[in-house]
């Protein structure tokens, strides 16, 4: 059975989704998300480089970046001059150095379908495989193929009545040429469409049908789900849910560089800047038999690996001893399989000369260690650590085990004073807990934040 757990008392929204117990995807969103993927806006040009990269301005700190083409788009940008109106869509988010990249084919995304105005057409999902079933989903989608705007059938069509599909097709047309109309009126820069959040959105393509169960602990988002008729619960043990549920274990575990496999192989997940690569090992396996049975399983938890910790871009897979384009074909194959679970397009290259794996992953939001971890302050940027916050709130969960299981009422945190605030942020939010314990929060900055990302290295004690 899947679940889908959403822990909204954190900094972040955590939506974790597992299968029999297994964590098979992890999302972190920002509860205050600024200019996010899927918004649209009027902006202005403020800039074009020779390379044909403009930089436009829709109001926010910094501007996008919109790359002006030469194809026969809808929306020709060849001819963009600084100073031009010009309607765009978020397309990838910022991060690190990096700003916001733009598009000005807009679109509108449901549980179904993607409404798109750019040349007119009509796409059907791969992962629907029955002949059938996509000729019928192209003669219903037909009647909206209209004005220049395109239509793309989801894999969540393939169980659904026509009737919900054509429903909401409908609905997501209109309101695109609704933006559309705006935008050619609307004073720029200026917000068109505010996109469902990442959160909403992450649940909308997680849960596929009424077996799924969804779990939540924040009672306002809960209300909002149980509107959309889906199979949700309240969770109210004042234990925190990712702990109880052995998710909060999980997770630390994707920040580990070395992960092991049941054959006793194991794989070490570098990330850099320019591309993840990943190295498997045998261990202890000596034969060729053992080697093809160790790159199975390899290839099964790349897959899950790149997925549960978001990692995109160039992605470098070095499996144990290839030997010749069938152990090439194979190895892809049982790749491919994996990968198609994956929401994000994901492409299998092949096989280099030196025999590695190259894999490409569609860049849409932060890898999951750009939420938590940051650069040690004393390697420079060698070694990660935990954010503050997030060490704050693995404390949090300690002393809230503390108070719900044990007889202490009193406990004593002393560390670095950026860990402290995050802390007392945190429990300001706990009004149930404030009659029965007491907790005293100690600055000592001999105690770096950031000594390090274990708990037991804080000193924590109870009386």
């Amino acid at each position: 059975m899947r679940k889908i757990y959403i822990d909204c008392l954190s900094k972040y929204y955590r939506i974790a989704l597992l299968e029999d117990g297994k964590l098979q995807e992890v999302v972190y969103t920002e509860k205050d998300e600024k200019a996010s993927v899927g918004d649209i806006f009027v902006g202005r040009i403020e800039k074009i480089l020779p390379s044909k990269i403009a930089f436009v301005n829709i109001g926010e700190k910094y501007p996008v970046f919109l790359q002006l083409t030469d194809n026969k788009e809808k929306f020709n940008t060849s001819k963009a001059k600084t100073g031009q109106d010009i309607i765009v869509q978020i397309e990838k988010e910022a991060y690190n150095e990096k700003r916001a990249v733009a598009t000005t084919c807009i679109s509108i995304s449901g549980k179904y379908s993607v409404v798109v105005f750019d040349n007119s057409g009509i796409g059907v999902s791969k992962k629907i495989t029955d002949a059938n079933r996509r000729e019928c989903l192209r003669k219903l989608a037909e009647p909206f193929n209209i004005d220049g705007y395109s239509v793309i059938l989801r894999t969540n069509c393939e169980n659904t009545s026509d009737s919900d599909i054509e429903k909401e097709i409908s609905t997501n047309l209109e309101k695109l040429k609704d933006i559309r109309n705006r935008g050619m009126y609307t004073k720029a820069p200026a917000l068109l469409y505010k996109d469902v959040s990442m959160a909403e959105k992450t649940l909308r393509d997680l849960y596929s049908s009424e077996e799924d169960l969804i779990i939540v602990n924040g009672k306002i988002v809960y209300e909002d789900i149980s509107k959309n008729n889906m199979n949700v619960e309240y969770y109210e043990d004042k234990i925190p849910m990712f702990h109880n549920y052995l998710i909060e274990s999980q997770i630390d575990k994707l920040f580990s560089k070395k992960v092991w496999l049941k054959s006793g192989g194991y794989l070490i997940i570098d990330e850099t800047e320019a591309m993840t690569v990943i190295d498997v090992n045998s261990g202890k396996a000596v034969s060729q038999e053992s080697f093809a049975k160790t790159n199975r399983e390899a290839a099964e938890e790349v897959a899950r690996q790149i997925r549960l910790r978001n990692i995109s871009g160039m992605i470098i897979v070095d499996f144990i001893n290839t030997n010749g384009k069938n152990d090439a074909q194979n190895l892809s194959n049982f790749l491919r399989n994996y990968i198609s679970k994956d929401r994000i397009k994901t492409r299998i290259i092949g096989m280099t000369e030196l025999g590695l794996m190259q894999l490409t992953r569609q860049k849409i939001r932060k890898p999951l260690s750009k939420y938590i971890l940051c650069e040690c302050p004393y390697c420079k940027g060698s070694g990660k650590i935990f954010l503050p916050e997030m060490i704050a709130d693995k404390i949090k969960t300690e002393i809230l085990n503390i108070f719900t299981n044990t007889i202490y009422n009193e406990v004593t945190v002393s560390s670095n004073a950026s860990i402290i605030k995050s802390l007392k942020a945190i429990f300001s939010e706990y009004k149930e807990y404030n009659d029965n314990m007491r907790l005293r929060l100690d600055v000592n900055n001999m105690m770096a934040i950031l000594l390090s990302i274990q708990l037991k290295q804080l000193r924590l004690t109870t009386t």
